[in-house]
Formats: C-alpha cells, sequence, structure tokens
C-alpha cells in the first residue's frame, strides 16, 4: 500500500547498533536488528521506492558522532540523513543530569580547521547566522521548499496562526512505538493526536480540532505583542507549558534582527553564492 499511494517514510535511526541503542520498544529490547532488516526487506523489494521514498532522521547523541552516522549510512544505504539533537522542549527538571548526559550539540562536532575550502569554512562558522538568514527570508517572501509549503500558505493567506506551528498532518505524521500517533517527531508524547494498534487507527478530528484551538488561546497573547508574529520559528508545543517564548522579539529586537540580516547578505553575498555552487554541506545538515 505504501509504495502503491507513493508515501514517503522517514525512518528514525542514529546509526549502527551502537549507536541507536538508546532506541528500545516498549518492552526495553533493543530496536535495531528489526529495524535494520525491515530497511534491507525494502531495499531488496522495492529498489526505486527505496531510492526516491525512504530517508533517515538522526538524532545526534552520546553514542554517535557525525563521522559514525555518516560512514553508516553511506556504507550501508548510499544516504545522507537528515540530523538534529535531542529535543529540550518539556525537559523535566528533575532529569537535567541524565538529560546532559544524553545530549550532544550538533554543531560543536565540526572540524572547521581542515574544511575543504575557504568557502565551506565561511558556511560552516557562520552556519546559525546564514540559516536564520535563509529561514527569514522564506517566512517573509513567497519563497516555497515544496509544494504542501505553497499550498500551506496559499490556503492560509489572510489568516493569522499564532507561532510557527505546522498544521496537524499537513507536513508529516510520526508513530511512536507504544502507537501513539504525533504531528511529527519533536513533540512530546503527551500531546497524541490519537493512536494506532493491529486493528484500527483511532483519529478523532473533531477532538484534534477543538485541541488546537485551545492551544492557540493559551498563546495568542504571547504572540500578539511579538514582532516576530508573521515569522516565528518555534512550534507551540516548545512554549506552551512556561508560557514563555524562547523566540519572543520585541520592536527595538525586531529592528536589530532586521538590520544584521540585511547586512550580513550584502557583505557576504558573493562568498555564499560561490559556496552553494562549489560545496554540499557536509552529512545532510
Amino acid at each position: 500500500m505504501l509504495v502503491k499511494c507513493n508515501v514517503k517514510i522517514l525512518i528514525s535511526l542514529d546509526g549502527n547498533q551502537t549507536n541507536n541503542s538508546y532506541r528500545v520498544f516498549k518492552n526495553g529490547l533493543q530496536s535495531f536488528n528489526q529495524v535494520e532488516a525491515n530497511i534491507e526487506i525494502i531495499k531488496i523489494k522495492y529498489p526505486e521506492y527505496f531510492k526516491t521514498n525512504i530517508s533517515f532522521n538522526t538524532v545526534i547523541n552520546s553514542k554517535n558522532s557525525l563521522k559514525e552516522v555518516h560512514n553508516y549510512f553511506k556504507t550501508k544505504f548510499n544516504k545522507v540523513p537528515e540530523l538534529s539533537e535531542i529535543s529540550k522542549a518539556n525537559l523535566n527538571k528533575r532529569k537535567v543530569n541524565l538529560f546532559s548526559s544524553l545530549y550532544k550539540n550538533i554543531y560543536a562536532q565540526f572540524d572547521f580547521e581542515n574544511c575543504r575550502s575557504k568557502y565551506e569554512k565561511l558556511i560552516l562558522k557562520d552556519f546559525g547566522a546564514f540559516k536564520n538568514v535563509n529561514k527569514y527570508f522564506l517566512q517573509y517572501f513567497d519563497i516555497y521548499l515544496n509544494l504542501s509549503g505553497f499550498i500551506n500558505k496559499a490556503d492560509h493567506k489572510n489568516v493569522f496562526i499564532p507561532s510557527g506551528t505546522c498544521p496537524p498532518f499537513s507536513l508529516k505524521i510520526f508513530i511512536t512505538s507504544s502507537g501513539s500517533i504525533l504531528q511529527c517527531e519533536r513533540i512530546s508524547h503527551k500531546y497524541s493526536l490519537g493512536a494506532i494498534n493491529k486493528n484500527e487507527i483511532k483519529l478523532e478530528f473533531d477532538e484534534i480540532e477543538k485541541k488546537f484551538i485551545n492551544y492557540f488561546k493559551i498563546i495568542s497573547p504571547i504572540c500578539d505583542k511579538c514582532y516576530k508574529m508573521y515569522s516565528c520559528p518555534e512550534c507551540l508545543f516548545n512554549f506552551i507549558e512556561t508560557k514563555s517564548c524562547p523566540s519572543f522579539t520585541d520592536k527595538s529586537e525586531y529592528d536589530n534582527l532586521l538590520k544584521k540580516n540585511l547586512y550580513r547578505l550584502e557583505k557576504t553575498k558573493n562568498d555564499i553564492n560561490k559556496s552553494l555552487l562549489k560545496i554540499k554541506l557536509p552529512y545532510g545538515v
């Protein structure tokens, strides 16, 4: 069915068996062998589908590294995964030490001194700022990364939706090992949209609508005062409990942000153009 309907699948896998050891089934047993075996079945039975529709997401953690992850996926599947860090959303304060022992910063691992060219060095050293400029113009101008982005923006052209939260099911769904259905892999499991088991899929769309109306009511007083309200990078699930948005921006801060982005483009536009033509950022970042 997945192949027939041309469904795109993002598989969470953190590298080899050791790298992936934090990913376990509901019963506590490691998932790696079964997941890798199932991927191999798809690769052998549906090679073209595997090539075009299967992608991977890797969470960088204390059990893996960029080099190990890159080597595993290129050797095993000839693919480069998307990268993310362990989410800090809804972090239990009593678990901060445990979180710190698992967490690893992605960008701290880049070997800037041995970059292949001055252009690559420029992009990597300033990658966070470069991403911010890119996001700014994607959010403020009619630029789209995919068809769903175009449709979503066209459908909501004159509607303000608080925060930068993706509408449910507009981009992806995430199914946990226990069968919970979530908007994506970065959201706390407490915000489940439904559930799936061997016999049925439970999704109550009226209830989902009510939940989101309530979520937006909670955060609207924050968003209404923010000068980034039309270019918000934050998912509401990152701050709905604390009611303190990490990206909240007042007028003075927004003026400085605008100046900084325009200045950066003017200063580095030639180098950035050359870099984008000559290199591909390593490890899918």
